[in-house]
């Protein structure tokens, strides 16, 4: 699995420089009105929708099971809902947001991080257009894209973060609820 897994990260850093190189290359010759930095937000429906799409290409093509399938998209879509209720009702920064969401995942899953947490990211929590809005800011040379793009490289950290601590703290109340039901016999 190790293997594969490798092959699907290096797919996909591989993709994301050719993006970053293809914007890098064509920016400087853009009129000033296709210069713009300024993304619409999705509607919330469809924000869950793409996030279960991603979860569920993200688990196919990391090798996932016809079992493992649905509880990647439904993290997917739990931390997509987690976050969107942050960042738009909380007035939580995308880190926090971020990192709560994929903590909230982590606890929920109670299964191996690979199997469920690693597939939904792409799909709910990975700030993706961020990271192009940041870098095209940089380009553009507008005022703050700096502060923008340490953001956007401080909420990717959150998702690792949040993702080791949801799941060290699941596994642990998994293993307390177990020990409930399952009492050890007395001696």
């Amino acid at each position: 699995m190790s293997g594969e897994w490798a092959a699907a990260r290096t797919v996909s850093l591989t993709a994301a420089a050719c993006g970053v190189l293809t914007v890098a290359f064509l920016v400087p010759g853009l009129d000033a009105g296709a210069r713009t930095t300024t993304l619409t937000a999705l509607p919330v429906w469809l924000t869950l929708v793409t996030s279960g799409i991603g979860a569920l290409g993200n688990a196919v093509f990391m090798g996932g099971g016809p079992r493992l399938v649905p509880w990647a998209v439904a993290a997917a879509v739990t931390g997509a809902c987690v976050k969107l209720l942050g960042t738009t009702q909380l007035d939580w920064t995308a880190p926090l947001a971020i990192g709560v969401a994929t903590a909230a995942r982590g606890l929920a899953a109670g299964a191996p991080a690979r199997a469920i947490l690693i597939p939904g990211i792409a799909g709910a929590v990975l700030p993706g257009p961020d990271l192009y809005r940041s870098l095209l800011q940089l380009l553009l040379r507008t005022p703050g894209a700096g502060t923008y793009l340490t953001l956007t490289l401080a909420s990717t950290a959150a998702i690792g973060v949040g993702a080791v601590l949801g799941t060290v703290l699941g596994a642990g109340g998994e293993r307390q609820w177990r020990r409930r039901l399952h009492p050890a016999p007395a001696h």
